[in-house]
């Protein structure tokens, strides 16, 4: 789930002008503490990682590979104040940093939200715990604790919870993948109808395509078709983005 080592790479291969802090195990952590760190990681140097939009327009994220400028930063505050800011008293200067936390635990709120999980949900924590522990830290994250680290978790059903759970349906990795998918490829060389529609390879992807890959009791031909097919949903949730769309809301409707 770490990307600081092909961020690392990105450098030296000057795409990006500085290395970033963020780290998505911080963000993963379900700990409020390093997901505070991660986002403001990405606020710092969003790279290709974050971007904010208001009415449809890009305000704030990385243009060319550089790192945001403190006029970007000052814009970007300047949009956010109107909605974070006190307007009990509008006069009161609110710094740069408190206005970017009050939207970093919105952000963190929204992402640890667990009341739109329905039913839809189950097939991906069935027979699980209904936390996933994600105490893991990257050697190259920034993110230090003042005190000893708590356990953390992801609560079942949040989004991080269901993104992480599609991330580890492979088990094999490239490594363990690529003989199989060359095994495949040679037997549908050799009758590529008949092995097509034994391993299912044009079935839409429907509510129960995640179900049918899941189930280890289907085996069809002699190649592990169900292990491929893991592998690419998971490299798929691996290069997924994440949404989070804010609407200002009066204070009767909450």
């Amino acid at each position: 789930m770490s990307s600081l080592s092909s961020s690392e790479a990105e450098v030296e291969e000057n795409k990006w002008k500085t290395l970033s802090t963020y780290c998505p195990l911080d963000l993963f952590s379900g700990h409020v503490n390093r997901m505070h760190y991660a986002l403001s990681s990405l606020a710092l140097n969003p790279q290709n990682n974050l971007r904010i939009f208001k009415d449809g327009m890009l305000i704030y994220g990385c243009i060319d590979n550089g790192v945001p400028s403190k006029d970007d930063k000052t814009c970007l505050y300047n949009q956010l104040e109107a909605h974070f800011g006190n307007k009990d008293d509008p006069t009161t200067d609110i710094s740069q940093s408190s206005v970017l936390q009050s939207l970093e635990e919105i952000i963190i709120s929204a992402l640890l939200n667990t009341s739109h999980c329905d039913n839809n949900c189950q097939h991906l924590s069935k027979k699980r715990k209904t936390e996933i522990q994600c105490n893991t830290r990257c050697a190259a994250s920034g993110y230090k604790p003042l005190q000893t680290p708590t356990e953390s978790c992801l609560p079942k059903g949040c989004v991080l919870y269901n993104l992480l759970k599609v991330q580890q349906f492979d088990d094999l990795d490239i490594e363990g993948i690529y003989p199989l998918y060359c095994k495949m490829q040679e037997q549908l060389s050799r009758n590529p109808t008949q092995y097509r529609e034994i391993w299912n390879l044009d079935r839409k992807y429907k509510k129960g395509y995640v179900t049918s890959i899941l189930d280890n009791s289907v085996v069809n031909g002699h190649v592990d078709v169900r292990s491929i097919k893991k592998f690419l949903v998971a490299m798929t949730a691996k290069d997924c983005s994440i949404m989070i769309a804010l609407l200002p809301v009066d204070k009767t409707e909450r």
